[in-house]
């Protein structure tokens, strides 16, 4: 996983940029602090890492405690609170359903994306900005 990110000071993709622990949305003023776990979670998605299990095994390393399946929903539910404190849209971070996450690409525009629902419905295409 280390070598999927590797320049970790300043990543982004079409819409997020991460400068160290802070987040930033393109074309706006918008940026948040982050802590060190909502960051690695945030430099996933960013970097298109979206299944649960490799999220987590990348964020608290891999064990077999059934406390990472809690912290995961925690860390989720945290970050998702924070940057819509910060005036981030409220699907920012996108669930798909027996999956895990991704980032919503479209944030700038104003309509809502058409969220997947299902893991057989989402098509995954290796995209590694750095």
């Amino acid at each position: 996983m280390e070598t999927l990110i590797k320049d970790r000071s300043k990543l982004k993709n079409y819409s997020l940029i991460i400068e160290g622990r802070t987040l930033k949305l393109n074309n706006s003023q918008k940026a948040v602090k982050l802590s060190k776990n909502q960051t690695k979670l945030l430099l996933c998605l960013i970097n298109e890492i979206q299944e649960k299990q490799t999220i987590i095994n990348y964020i608290w390393g891999i064990d077999k405690n059934d406390a990472n399946e809690s912290n995961y929903r925690q860390l989720v539910r945290r970050t998702r609170t924070i940057l819509v404190q910060n005036g981030f849209h409220e699907d920012t971070i996108v669930t798909i359903k027996n999956y895990g996450l991704c980032i919503n690409n479209n944030l700038t525009n104003s309509e809502p994306l058409p969220c997947v629902t299902s893991a057989s419905e989402l098509i995954i295409i290796p995209f590694f900005n750095t």
